[in-house]
């Protein structure tokens, strides 16, 4: 697993479940994991739960963009929301 190589810290199980064609493709020179469906055009930075092992103490958990032109489509701490925008955009 990308996650658990790029960034040995984190604990796995504090990932959420990800959506049918999302595939791991976490960096270690991103700032946490983060997750890609490539067919929908889309990547999600899933931050660590624990705020202190953020880079941004007071920064969301959960970041949904557009990966070609990196446009936040949400961002904030609720996963329901990030499952909402991708159900909004498969309905587009």
């Amino acid at each position: 697993m990308t996650t658990h190589a790029e960034f040995n810290d984190y604990p796995l199980a504090d990932l959420p479940a990800m959506p049918e064609g999302f595939a791991d493709s976490s960096w270690h020179n991103d700032t946490c994991p983060s997750y890609i469906d490539e067919e929908r055009g889309l990547r999600i930075f899933i931050d660590y739960v624990d705020v202190t092992k953020r880079e941004l103490s007071d920064g969301p958990r959960f970041t949904l963009l557009e990966e070609e032109t990196n446009e936040v489509i949400y961002t904030g701490d609720d996963w329901n929301k990030v499952l909402e925008r991708i159900a909004q955009r498969d309905e587009i």
